[in-house]
């Protein structure tokens, strides 16, 4: 499936499979930051009994919106992958942009919540997530 920008490029969003992989190798990026910076506040009496869960929730936001933002629409997942976040319309994505479409990974890193996702992404015909419906973006594969 393709997505036509307003300059007329074609944008390749079939990538649901190459998200998928990309999302699992983010999982282990995320997870290895947040113990560090778990043992890391706990070493000095930062966090409490809720923390470690609290940093998990703030890493991976940071991490993929960070990320996205900053270094050309990828993360260490979508860079292995080949693919990156665009704006629906071609050029790159916004802060803005990459923080509404990761607002989910503040409410929990669940099941469920991936569940949804890939529901929602094979009920659009440019394979978008909810999220990335409302910050007008897609994924594509890179050129």
């Amino acid at each position: 499936m393709t997505a036509t920008s307003g300059a007329s490029q074609r944008l390749e969003t079939d990538v649901v499979g190459e998200r998928v992989v990309a999302q699992v190798l983010d999982w282990v990026a995320i997870t290895a930051l947040s113990v560090a910076a778990a043992v890391g506040l706990a070493s000095v009496g930062v966090l409490g009994r809720n923390g470690p869960v609290l940093v998990l929730l703030l890493a991976g936001f940071c991490y993929n919106a960070g990320l996205e933002a900053f270094w050309g629409g990828q993360t260490v997942g979508k860079r292995v992958l080949d693919i990156r976040v665009r704006s629906r319309h071609g050029g790159e994505a916004s802060l803005g942009q990459t923080v509404l479409r990761n607002v989910p990974a503040l409410v929990s890193p669940g099941l469920l919540l991936y569940a949804v996702a890939l529901l929602s992404i094979a009920t659009d015909r440019e394979k978008r997530r909810l999220f990335d419906r409302l910050a007008d973006t897609v994924v594509v594969r890179s050129y």
